[in-house]
């Protein structure tokens, strides 16, 4: 398994942030006549291929109903709408019609009790990924489903790696998660990008609630919170600034869980850590880990 559907996507994605750069400095024509037959070139192919089968994030896996790969074909439509937008191109409205249908293909992927990645490989880090660079479209890191998402795959990944019940014996804070549980990739072990994407979702909820209590206010949690509330142990009676503040502590837990593991490499952020010694195992110095 080695071609992903959403390449097109990524790169048409990649290449409209880079148009509606050009136009903000001053380069409207050559957004116009040297990135848009580009990204109209890729979007013309994903607009009628996006349910096709292919890989996942991993290049291991087939299916037709990734939800990675449905939420960056949502990310990339939108994108690509915007810099159609911006020079004065139609197709826009056409990339956000189809973008809608996707999402609303996705939904789906919420099974009631978390977002699952695909039929075969339920609980998958590409999910978590997805949340964070994706969430806006359909389920945001402060949604219910992401609340209920990191409650499971929290549970997986504890009872998945020896490493994480040894530190939470000791009472360490965080969690370490990787690819899905039952990996036997190199081991088949904790990946420091995931362990971050995991984290960060944290930080953009409590970004989010701070924002909220910055425009009206501290205020109540309601019956939206209470799955939130649930996962972070607040009270009945907690308050949006209460929950902006355990998911700050939440996020820290998790990048200090993470940051035991690699601070005595130089600097160096290898693929994973073994889930037995703690060590940095797999490959060296990814690039993807310092993303």
């Amino acid at each position: 398994c080695a071609l992903s559907p959403t390449t097109p996507a990524l790169r048409a994605m990649a290449l409209s942030k880079w148009g509606m750069l050009m136009k903000k400095s001053g380069r409207s024509g050559e957004a116009r006549s040297d990135v848009w037959p580009l990204v109209s070139f890729d979007m013309a192919w994903v607009t009628e291929n996006w349910s096709q089968s292919g890989c996942d994030l991993w290049e291991e896996f087939t299916s037709d109903d990734f939800y990675w790969n449905r939420m960056a074909f949502v990310y990339s439509l939108n994108a690509a709408a915007d810099f159609a937008d911006s020079i004065g191109e139609s197709a826009g409205s056409n990339y956000r019609s189809v973008a809608n249908q996707i999402v609303e293909s996705a939904k789906g992927h919420f099974n009631g009790n978390f977002i699952y990645e695909c039929n075969g490989r339920e609980k998958d880090g590409a999910v978590i990924h997805a949340i964070i660079t994706f969430g806006e479209f359909l389920y945001p890191p402060t949604s219910s489903e992401a609340a209920k998402t990191i409650a499971a795959y929290n549970n997986a990944f504890c009872e998945e790696y020896p490493l994480n019940q040894q530190e939470n014996g000791a009472g360490k804070p965080g969690i370490l998660i990787g690819r899905y549980p039952g990996d036997s990739y190199a081991g088949g072990n904790p990946w420091q990008l995931l362990t971050a994407a995991h984290g960060e979702i944290f930080y953009l909820g409590a970004s989010t609630w701070i924002k909220s209590v910055k425009e009206k206010g501290n205020y109540a949690l309601t019956e939206e919170h209470k799955d939130w509330r649930e996962l972070l142990y607040l009270d009945s009676d907690a308050t949006i600034l209460d929950l902006a503040r355990a998911s700050l502590a939440a996020g820290d837990s998790v990048m200090s869980r993470l940051w035991d593991h690699v601070k005595n490499d130089g600097g160096r952020i290898d693929e994973q850590i073994d889930k037995y010694t703690g060590a940095q195992a797999s490959a060296q110095a990814l690039t993807w880990s310092y993303a």
